[in-house]
């Protein structure tokens, strides 16, 4: 956990207007900010022993559900001479179908070095001289590996575009004492399942995603402002005491994250949350609530795997993050967003 100060830059809430035309109840005024600490990025039909292969995926109670344009490696689109190698990836987006090119040095150092793209394209091998396999992947991993190697640069941005994720449902697992995580929620989704069937029949053209994440961190952000507590110090320094012990249990901090989360993406396909987060009836996250807390959030960065999440609602970007007050339902305004103005 960390404890930290924040101005605000001139954002604080109005705690006149937010609370009836009382002033605040403490000097000091602090918001949980739930903090990504691993995402990652896999195919549905992956899913099998993935735990296995990647253990700390076992820590990843928040996951969503992703779609982007297909991208595939047609036949004769690796060409390996030497210690050059040319990847030819095509993606589709509807009718349209955009080429894109990355020549790279041959980093495998093996004469005799081969590629095999089978339909439907989505995956290529690389074989040696004797037919043995040096490396599996997707296509789009292919293309996610190259593009992070490329240099910062406008021909970079350029192909980020056609990795950048649109998120379409966000949920969470955690069952008792977090013996659940997303890998074995989503092995057995219905959601994941309905996304897939109304997918293959009314955009083929796009491709399912999987991005579990993991919020093992949290920030506790104290705010300043110019209002006057009506407190005591004893009063003041125990409201302290309390925030700093933060007695909210991990089930209720993974509650709070999905939340904020689905407020902030509005996906498509979430029902149950959207309008309603926050809420004090929610018995999910009382525990932010008894300790009288005035926001929760997330900070979430995708650097380490590639691409960049949006969606409708909020533009695909590397870092997303967010605090949404909890004083009132009625009033439910962003108070630290450091990617777009506050949010309504």
């Amino acid at each position: 956990m960390t404890i930290s100060n924040n101005t605000l830059s001139g954002r604080e809430i109005d705690r006149t207007s937010n609370m009836g035309g009382e002033t605040s109840k403490y000097l000091v005024e602090y918001s949980f900010v739930s903090n990504c600490t691993q995402a990652s990025i896999l195919s549905p039909a992956y899913l099998d022993g993935v735990t296995k292969r990647n253990p700390a995926l076992l820590k990843s109670h928040i996951y969503a559900i992703c779609t982007r344009p297909r991208i595939t490696i047609p036949n004769g689109g690796v060409i390996i001479d030497g210690e050059k190698m040319k990847v030819t990836f095509l993606s589709q987006f509807r009718h349209a179908v955009n080429e894109i090119t990355f020549e790279r040095p041959n980093s495998f150092g093996i004469s005799g070095l081969h590629a095999s793209s089978e339909w439907p394209h989505t995956e290529v091998t690389f074989l040696d001289g004797e037919g043995q396999v040096r490396l599996q992947a997707t296509a789009a991993n292919l293309l996610t590996s190259l593009a992070s190697d490329y240099g910062i640069g406008e021909a970079d941005e350029i192909h980020r575009d056609f990795l950048d994720l649109d998120i379409t449902y966000i949920g969470r697992a955690y069952g008792t004492d977090g013996n659940r995580n997303a890998i074995s929620r989503l092995s057995n989704h219905e959601t994941l399942q309905r996304i897939q069937g109304e997918m293959a029949m009314r955009r083929p053209d796009l491709d399912l995603w999987l991005v579990p994440l993991s919020f093992q961190a949290f920030s506790i952000i104290g705010e300043f402002g110019t209002w006057a507590g009506r407190v005591t110090d004893a009063e003041e320094r125990a409201h302290a005491e309390e925030v700093e012990r933060c007695p909210i249990p991990e089930s209720q901090r993974v509650a709070l994250t999905e939340g904020a989360l689905i407020k902030y993406f509005d996906p498509d396909y979430n029902k149950n949350l959207k309008g309603t987060f926050p809420s004090r009836s929610h018995k999910e996250y009382s525990a932010v609530y008894s300790s009288e807390l005035i926001g929760a959030g997330f900070d979430l960065e995708t650097t380490p795997i590639g691409t960049r999440l949006g969606s409708t609602k909020s533009p695909h970007s590397w870092a997303h993050a967010t605090v949404f007050s909890l004083r009132t339902d009625s009033e439910k305004r962003s108070i630290l967003d450091r990617t777009s103005p506050l949010q309504e």
